[in-house]
């Protein structure tokens, strides 16, 4: 019976050290991949002190992103009044197991509407799962299809690449 609780330890103890030794040594990886979906603008005061936009635009979408496999990706963001940035933006990419690798983001608007686009940086912080520490940044381009300020959805596409330390 010792013996067998000897062995239980000893796995414990092993485990325990290469848990640690991953999370003290990750290993950065490329990250790259894209998803579509589609953009909404609900009214909402999250945005009033920031930008002072009476709406936050939120971001829906799917795809498929290395190291993540099939993904789901959900954005808020907080949009100037003149449409040329976004502000306080906020990203999560949610794996097929449920993990999830959370950023900030920030983006720039490169082309006016009918196809608006924009250049986003992302930058990783944290997330759960194999992402719970996980650091990096993330550059995207995002092409959002004007559909009229009267229709509350507006199909959007992510290309996104970067690297991702986990």
């Amino acid at each position: 019976m010792r013996k067998n609780a000897a062995i239980v330890v000893l796995a414990l103890v092993v485990m325990t050290a290469a848990s640690v030794s991953t999370a003290a040594d990750p290993k950065l990886r490329p990250f790259r991949g894209s998803t579509a979906g589609e953009a909404t603008f609900p009214g909402s005061e999250a945005c009033l002190g920031v930008t002072g936009a009476p709406w936050q635009t939120l971001g829906d979408t799917e795809g498929r992103i290395s190291h993540l496999g099939r993904v789901t990706l959900t954005t808020a963001h907080c949009s100037t009044l003149d449409g040329s940035a976004a502000v306080a933006g906020e990203a999560t990419f949610t794996a097929a197991n449920g993990d999830q690798l959370r950023a900030t983001f920030t983006a720039v608007t490169v082309a006016p509407p009918p196809l608006i686009v924009q250049e986003a940086d992302f930058v990783i912080v944290g997330g759960t799962g194999r992402f719970e520490d996980a650091t990096g940044w993330l550059h995207g381009v995002v092409y959002v299809t004007f559909e009229g300020f009267e229709d509350p959805s507006w199909p959007i596409e992510f290309a996104i690449a970067g690297a991702v330390a986990y």
